[in-house]
């Protein structure tokens, strides 16, 4: 059985799941389905690609303006974090999945894996929750996260 929700990726943070925000941005779709999970969107690069993108960023301003224009940190965070991101399927077999949250209130459905760091916890706004929810308890009921 396929089970798929599409949403907004959040960067927001489910307490019980994980204490890092959320790696993806934007649109994207979670796939359920019997070799694990997908995850098709936008996630953030890795720390030290973010650093390296932001500081040739500034420096590139500079040059580029004689100095005129020297882009400040808050630009850059948002270009990085929101702008610069990398688009990437994801294939996440089932026993590589550390634990799942839902918060049904928000609309939520965190999911913490086994893989790079800035890849993980994936945390979806989905109206289409509830299948996605039902699949995961179905599959790996001990790896929900309880608050």
């Amino acid at each position: 059985m396929t089970v798929e929700a599409f949403g907004k990726f959040k960067k927001v943070r489910i307490k019980s799941l994980s204490k890092k925000y959320g790696m993806y941005r934007g649109k994207g779709l979670i796939v359920l389905d019997d070799q694990g999970i997908t995850i098709k969107g936008k996630h953030v690069k890795s720390l030290g690609a973010r650093w390296g993108i932001g500081i040739a960023l500034m420096f590139a301003s500079a040059v580029l303006t004689r100095g005129a224009v020297v882009l400040g940190f808050i630009p850059v965070y948002l270009l990085v974090e929101y702008a610069i991101l990398k688009q990437d399927d994801i294939q996440i077999p089932w026993d590589k999945v550390r634990m799942f949250a839902v918060d049904p209130k928000k609309k939520y459905v965190g999911l913490d894996f086994d893989g790079p760091d800035w890849t993980s916890p994936a945390i979806l706004y989905t109206e289409q929750f509830q299948p996605i929810v039902s699949e995961l308890l179905r599959r790996i009921p001990t790896k929900e996260s309880k608050a």
